[in-house]
């Protein structure tokens, strides 16, 4: 996907007329706050989607975590899903032989660069359920989460155009204060995505509602004033369990 975005600028340029020309460097690029390398996973990139077109289930190797045991499973590949960064895969678990039938009803989330290995077998996954369109609104995706909720948050003037200049909810509406700061009602589909996000603007955004989610903020900022007010070493730290805002706010499977 990056190879395409980036070599986009390269082919619009050919239609241009023979007086213009490309600053150096060329006229698009990528900005990150920290990226994925995928190019040692482009073998596994082209089983999974070449499983897809032939609706065939793999075999796919994964660790859920670093310090996870490999898990080794029967998964029929749906969908890519290009998220915050990431490249995830999303289909269904499904039996090991015999008719190829779902485990779950809901489909798992697989992060691309956490698959070890995949092979693509013969078994068929044509008879599996399609999977609806992913739903680009609010905090997270309905592919994450099982139910969605609504959550308000007041953005300070600082916060406010960023966060205005988004569309969190169809027929989204601001309410604008004269200081500049703005409440927006915002939809999430996960709750650890939702703290991320909401912590991730410091002091400049509070959450107004639901209550709950008010105090799962207030505990983690309690939690993180903790680590900073003594010195802590690393292994502390890690047997403290950490905050839930730090943790994935996709609901991959373990």
């Amino acid at each position: 996907m990056h190879r395409v975005m980036r070599d986009s600028p390269y082919l619009a340029a050919a239609r241009l007329p023979d007086t213009e020309s490309l600053p150096p460097g060329g006229i698009g690029g990528r900005l990150s706050k920290g990226h994925i390398d995928y190019d040692p996973f482009a073998a596994t990139l082209d089983c999974l989607t070449q499983a897809m077109q032939a609706r065939s289930v793999c075999t796919v190797s994964y660790r859920a975590a670093l310090h996870r045991q490999e898990k080794t499973w029967q998964y029929a590949s749906l969908r890519l899903l290009a998220y915050r960064e990431s490249l995830f895969v999303q289909g269904h678990m499904v039996t090991d032989d015999g008719p190829v039938e779902r485990l779950f009803d809901d489909t798992t989330l697989l992060a691309l660069h956490r698959i070890t290995a995949s092979r693509v077998t013969g078994r068929s996954s044509a008879a599996l359920p399609d999977i609806p369109a992913p739903s680009g609104e609010g905090m997270g995706t309905r592919e994450m989460e099982e139910e969605p909720f609504e959550v308000s948050v007041h953005f300070a003037p600082e916060a406010a155009t960023y966060a205005a200049e988004r569309r969190w909810i169809r027929d989204q509406r601001c309410e604008m204060r004269d200081d500049g700061s703005v409440t927006l009602p915002i939809k999430a589909h996960n709750e650890a995505e939702c703290l991320s996000r909401v912590l991730g603007f410091a002091d400049r955004a509070q959450a107004l509602a639901p209550d709950w989610l008010r105090r799962e903020i207030k505990k983690t900022v309690y939690a993180m004033a903790r680590l900073y007010h003594t010195p802590r070493k690393p292994a502390d730290t890690a047997e403290s369990g950490g905050s839930p805002a730090a943790a994935c706010p996709l609901r991959l499977r373990e």
